[in-house]
């Protein structure tokens, strides 16, 4: 049996990549938790609280736009290289 059959259909997808530079963890929230975007936007705020501009928290709101954020990411680490 095709599998496209029993997956559901992607109708949109929108996000947050939450990266940090440093020991301090990216923060994470279940997008499943109403304002989920604010929470980790107020998590980071503490956090880069603790140690300045460590935590970057960049949202998207469509998939070109999520994977546009994950390719300058990717660019970055590679000018590191």
């Amino acid at each position: 049996m095709p599998r496209n059959t029993q997956n559901p259909h992607i109708t949109n997808c929108e996000g947050v990549v939450a990266t940090s530079s440093s020991s301090l963890p990216a923060p994470t929230v279940s997008p499943l938790h109403d304002g989920y975007r604010d929470e980790i936007g107020k998590v980071a705020a503490v956090l880069n609280g603790i140690r300045s501009d460590s935590v970057q928290v960049v949202p998207f709101d469509s998939l070109s736009e999520g994977v546009k954020v994950l390719a300058d990411i990717a660019s970055a680490l590679e000018l590191l290289n």
